[in-house]
């Protein structure tokens, strides 16, 4: 489902024309703007409210366990777990003192293809509306993969793409949520990609 890229206009930039200026962080010494990182662990390990957690923290503006961060609007695309999110949402609210309405966290209303380019691009296209977005979540890999072949390079490498298009197009942070196999010594499930 993947299509080829424009080639740009130069393939290379001269090294003193190289921005160097450090990415932003968007949770001190852990997150930077314009990077693709994961969050991967165990079933029931956790994973998504530590997810929640670092996300209403970025949204509001709210230090990180001690950590500062810099305030913008955070997307989820929730594709498992929904009936407890907002469960979840109102006792972070409640721990933080922070009114819900106030908040420009953005969840999705379905699982989102991140290998098909039109789902990708019509991501792209909603997000832009909310202001410069700092994180997307896609929780889980797995639900948002698009019913490709977790093992299969081809398929990793289009969701891969498809993350990168978003961290590039819109300057943000992509993390996947993503399980352990069932070694969990053994790291990510799927494609080591």
């Amino acid at each position: 489902s993947a299509t080829k890229a424009e080639k740009p206009s130069t393939l290379f930039t001269k090294i003193s024309d190289v921005d160097r200026t450090p990415p932003a962080e968007l949770i001190e010494g852990m997150i930077y703007q314009h990077t693709l990182a994961s969050i991967t662990g165990p079933s029931y390990g956790g994973k998504s409210f530590f997810a929640i957690d670092m996300g209403l923290s970025v949204a509001t503006g709210v230090s990180f366990h001690g950590r500062t961060t810099s305030q913008r609007p955070v997307a989820d695309v929730i594709a498992e777990g929904q009936a407890g999110f907002m469960g979840r949402i109102d006792a972070w609210c409640a721990v933080h003192e922070q009114n819900i309405e106030d908040i420009p966290l953005f969840l999705s209303n379905q699982p989102i293809s991140m290998r098909d380019d039109g789902w990708v691009a019509a991501t792209k296209q909603e997000l832009r509306t909310y202001g410069k977005v700092g994180l997307v979540f896609i929780d889980t890999l797995n639900r948002n993969f698009g019913g490709g072949n977790e093992n299969s390079p081809e398929h990793m490498g289009e969701f891969i793409n498809g993350c990168d298009e978003l961290m590039r197009d819109l300057d943000c942070t992509v993390i996947p949520i993503h399980h352990t196999g069932k070694d969990h010594s053994a790291g990510a499930r799927g494609h080591s990609s």
